[in-house]
């Protein structure tokens, strides 16, 4: 063990402590790695529908609208998803519940690209959305567990940017295969390669050593896992470890639930906000990711145009989720976000005000995409260093779960908004509301929780 280890008592030892004792080895990168590509996976088929929704509806012979509710239940499976899988990966484990979710987002892809009919192709695609909810919020869970607090915010980030891969993956795919094997080929590509790579997870990715010691399971394998980060001596015993932003001052009751303790004394007020800054801010995200196009339409931009300010948007979320995950490493997180999501406000009220300017409305939505988009990725990171290790994943999933709602909403909301003729200031202006209340809560959450290490 490492002389040097100033949490050593004894022969008992905290896994975080040799996490950051230790320089990031080639198996935390191997975790890493397959993490992101989980979430690559997530990615390629949370954004298939958008690119086969075209080539779907001429081989079915409906029209798009007709396909909403096979979009709406792939949402909604994610919801649930996210939900379910907390409880489970904090009582079995992160490992099973990721394997499982794989499983069922691949087989059900491939069998949904064997549907003939709408109502065949809603209830795979809900079931698929049941495996991608499950999966984003572990994948979470897992990596953060594997690294040091020092690089947690940015390594969270990094492996988040998968999920842009993946959106981005489907686009190439689907220009090679689409002209071939049609709408079908697309979504059997994405399932089948999912399947195949459970292979290599089973293999290669491990079992959280914090959820083993929480449990007081296994320690010989605990010791087998950190001695590929740091040398661990025989006979040493393990403990979990208090969440890094020193929430849980007091051990919780060994009895107490992952879902009673998201709500106990220490954790119960930070969890209702989570809750609220995840529903505003997706609610918010959800707006542009349904209704940019048609909203730039209302000031008389051509397509093209649209889409160059929607992909700025995206390309802003992914640099601001690498800028703001290596400032919450650095900085008070809570005040690196609540600053990120004060300046998205406020310009987004700017942009309300003043959008006459092509030139002013690209460089709004880089910064836009930069603060608010990025800085929802940084908040995945936050709930997992918020929340002990006991309820870590129950308390990602979960808040992750809400935040799917607000995504429900936000969608919904965005399309009554056009439906009242509100005008791209006046829906603008709205706008601004979620955001300003999430930046509220996050700093009040600062005050409140951010003590001095």
């Amino acid at each position: 063990m490492n002389n040097n280890n100033p949490t050593a008592d004894g022969k008992i030892i905290a896994v975080q402590q040799v996490l950051d004792d230790n320089p990031l080895s080639f198996f935390q990168y191997l975790t890493i790695i397959l993490g992101f590509i989980i979430v690559l996976y997530v990615g390629y088929a949370a954004a298939v529908m958008g690119f086969i929704g075209p080539a779907l509806a001429e081989s079915l012979n409906v029209t798009p609208a007709d396909l909403n509710p096979t979009m709406v239940a792939s949402m909604v499976g994610l919801a649930i998803g996210s939900f379910a899988a907390g409880p489970f990966a904090d009582k079995l484990g992160r490992k099973m519940v990721l394997l499982i979710s794989v499983a069922i987002f691949g087989a059900f892809s491939v069998l949904a690209s064997m549907m003939s009919s709408i109502s065949g192709l809603t209830v795979m695609r809900l079931i698929v959305g049941l495996g991608l909810g499950a999966a984003m919020p572990i994948s979470i869970t897992l990596v953060s567990e594997y690294t040091p607090i020092k690089v947690r915010s940015l390594i969270v980030a990094v492996m988040f940017c998968g999920y842009t891969a993946g959106s981005a993956l489907v686009g190439f795919v689907a220009a090679a295969l689409l002209p071939h094997y049609g709408w079908q080929g697309v979504l059997a590509f994405g399932g089948w390669v999912s399947l195949v790579t459970i292979i290599v997870l089973a293999l290669f990715l491990p079992e959280s050593a914090k959820y083993l010691a929480e449990k007081h399971k296994h320690p010989e394998k605990i010791r087998a896992y950190l001695n590929k980060i740091g040398h661990v001596d025989e006979g040493v015993q393990f403990v979990g470890e208090k969440s890094s932003l020193n929430v849980a001052t007091a051990p919780a009751s060994a009895q107490q639930s992952a879902i009673a303790k998201l709500f106990n004394k220490e954790l119960g007020v930070g969890t209702a906000m989570l809750w609220v800054i995840f529903f505003m801010t997706m609610a918010y995200i959800a707006v542009y990711i349904s209704w940019l196009p048609t909203l730039f339409g209302l000031l008389g931009y051509e397509q093209s145009q649209a889409a160059t300010l929607a992909t700025l948007f995206q390309i802003g979320g992914t640099v601001g989720a690498l800028i703001i995950g290596g400032l919450m490493d650095r900085v008070n997180p809570y005040k690196a976000l609540g600053i990120a999501l004060g300046i998205g406000s406020l310009i987004t009220l700017a942009v309300a005000m003043f959008n006459t300017n092509f030139a002013w409305l690209i460089a709004s939505f880089l910064i836009i995409g930069v603060t608010i988009s990025g800085g929802m990725v940084g908040f995945n990171a936050l709930a997992a260093a918020f929340y002990p290790t006991s309820a870590r994943a129950t308390g990602v999933s979960w808040a992750l779960g809400i935040g799917r709602f607000g995504s429900i909403s936000g969608s919904l909301l965005g399309g009554y908004l056009l439906g009242y003729n509100m005008g791209f200031g006046g829906i603008m202006t709205w706008m601004t509301v979620p955001v300003a209340i999430a930046t509220i809560f996050i700093l009040y959450m600062g005050v409140r929780y951010h003590r001095a290490k």
